[in-house]
């Protein structure tokens, strides 16, 4: 059914960059998804919420975010620093692992547009039955995205982020 929706709205099986990127999406929410998204919501629109909130735009603007209850409990990846200008391990943000496998700081900072170059990156376990939303990240002040992101939309347990498993990024 998604595919569908990929073809409705003009993205065709012409392998372009971002009918790719949008297909990994929808294969994404179908792989993730308990049942379909609960809700479909314009890029566009959720940035120009966060931006009225003094943040950076994160969504692409000409996409959609889907919000999806998991169906079963998923491995997503947090990226912090510990050195330099410090963010920290637990937050909202994460990604799938393929998406950033071998990827040096420098590039995830720029893929994902990060406000910081990371140093580490952590497994985060989130337990089936939680809101998320997946979308692809969107080019901002910190850099050109293009990466899948999820944003946790429920609070999740402190002890879900594996600090102790961070994997160092050059």
């Amino acid at each position: 059914m998604l595919i569908r929706a990929l073809r409705a709205l003009g993205f065709g099986a012409n392998g372009s960059e971002k009918t790719g990127s949008i297909a990994k999406v929808f294969r994404l929410v179908n792989t993730f998804a308990k049942e379909e998204p609960s809700a479909f919501e314009s890029g566009k629109v959720l940035n120009q919420l966060m931006t009225a909130l003094g943040k950076e735009a994160p969504y692409v603007d000409e996409e959609l975010a889907y919000t999806i209850i998991l169906k079963e409990r998923t491995t997503f990846w947090r990226f912090y620093s510990d050195v330099g200008e410090v963010t920290s391990p637990k937050g909202k943000w994460v990604t799938i692992k393929d998406e950033v496998e071998g990827l040096t700081g420098a590039q995830a900072k720029d893929l994902l547009s990060l406000p910081t170059k990371p140093t580490k990156m952590i497994p985060v376990e989130v337990e089936a039955g939680t809101r998320v939303r997946i979308s692809r990240t969107g080019a901002n002040a910190y850099g050109k995205g293009g990466r899948i992101q999820v944003e946790l939309l429920d609070k999740i347990e402190s002890g879900s982020f594996k600090i102790a498993d961070a994997v160092p990024l050059e």
